[in-house]
């Protein structure tokens, strides 16, 4: 039997240290050949949302993109680089897509399409604006 369902779920005010990133929610879906999960914020600054489909039959085909805009990274910056201050400001905006099949991973193409920003004093290094434009992983 094929697993069929729908429910939601909500994350509020999600902490990475101290720092609270703000609140997620979402939905998943199943019709028993294809489930979807949706994703959207409510946070006071920033935006994540998105969807990803998955087929539920080999060779399991996923396919989808989560959108961020101006999401704040000081606390991930925090917590990536193990710091205990980090005087400025980090913001992202872009996509993560996945396409391909989780069943050959060998076939999955991540992409990322963003523009993070970084500016401030971590510690003795001084960061100064930093763009990313795309890149790809096969």
């Amino acid at each position: 039997m094929a697993p069929q369902g729908e429910g939601t779920f909500r994350v509020v005010d999600l902490k990475v240290g101290q720092s609270v990133m703000g609140s997620f929610d979402g939905t998943l879906s199943s019709d028993g050949r294809m489930a979807r999960l949706e994703l959207g914020s409510a946070m006071s600054a920033g935006e994540i949302s998105g969807a990803y489909t998955l087929v539920l039959a080999d060779p399991y085909n996923i396919e989808g993109k989560v959108t961020v805009k101006n999401m704040a990274l000081d606390a991930l910056i925090l917590g990536a680089l193990h710091l205990q201050t980090f005087n400025g400001h980090g913001r992202a905006d872009g996509e993560i897509g996945v396409s391909g099949s989780l069943k050959r991973p060998e076939s999955e193409t991540i992409y990322k399409s963003s523009r993070p920003s970084f500016a401030g004093q971590i510690q003795t290094f001084v960061l100064a604006e930093i763009s990313v434009s795309r890149s790809a992983r096969r």
